[in-house]
């Protein structure tokens, strides 16, 4: 990010990251209060407005905003954004991405497993033995699978239905 400028002095077409869109005084050090850290607004300045004291604010959404031009603002652009939207392409980097998080990866599914790791290992070809589904008050060990399930399978009908007018929304 770059330097902490105010609304009316960022020019049209900057992009800016705002941290607030109130009033603020000169800029010093101080805590930021939980708004100002997570309520911020990102965007492209499209114009400054004749009405004296208000900059006008194009969001990515396309709708625009106005703010006081006393509001600061940072220009540039956020640093590793998109930065998940390229695939991880072989194990190895899933590897280095979750060792630093934390122990979720490789996921091992229980069916692959021996019967003294898993409720649903062992057997001599892959498959889960007895229902999937198992009781709310089963005690820990036992209880993996389906958990108190309502239904189970395939959608059909009038569920399948609200199922796929959900997914359109």
């Amino acid at each position: 990010m770059g330097r902490v400028i105010r609304a009316q002095r960022k020019g049209a077409g900057s992009v800016f990251k705002s941290h607030t869109h109130h009033r603020k005084g000169p800029a010093r050090f101080r805590s930021l209060d939980f708004g100002e850290r997570n309520g911020y607004l990102k965007g492209v300045v499209t114009e400054i407005i004749h009405d004296p004291g208000l900059s006008i604010i194009k969001l990515p959404s396309g709708s625009k905003k106005i703010v006081p031009s006393g509001c600061r603002a940072m220009i540039g652009q956020v640093a590793g954004g998109g930065r998940t939207e390229k695939p991880l392409l072989k194990a190895g980097n899933a590897y280095h991405k979750f060792r630093v998080k934390r122990n979720c990866w490789p996921k091992v599914r229980g069916v692959a497993m021996n019967p003294v790791e898993h409720p649903h290992g062992g057997g001599n070809h892959q498959h889960i033995g007895h229902a999937s589904t198992v009781r709310r008050d089963a005690p820990p060990g036992q209880k993996v699978g389906l958990i108190a399930a309502r239904r189970t399978g395939r959608l059909r009908g009038q569920a399948a239905a609200t199922a796929a007018k959900a997914d359109k929304a």
